[in-house]
């Protein structure tokens, strides 16, 4: 199973358990009690606002500026 450890509504880490095992058979207490379970497709630095996982607004880069 696929899990997101939450740390102030933030995901800071994807943590994909071994087939058989929950997050609470693979961390200390502490760790799984940060963790929910998500989707494939969340990542690292999506936000969790205690129901949906959203991801981040893309960046955008302005050509001129880089071009200067």
């Amino acid at each position: 199973m696929r899990y997101a450890r939450i740390v102030d509504s933030k995901v800071v880490e994807v943590i994909e358990t071994p087939v058989g095992f929950g997050i609470e058979q693979c961390l200390v207490p502490a760790l799984a009690a940060q963790c929910v379970p998500c989707s494939t497709d969340v990542q690292q630095s999506w936000t969790y606002d205690g129901v949906d996982f959203i991801s981040p607004e893309p960046v955008i880069i302005d050509a001129e500026i880089i071009e200067g």
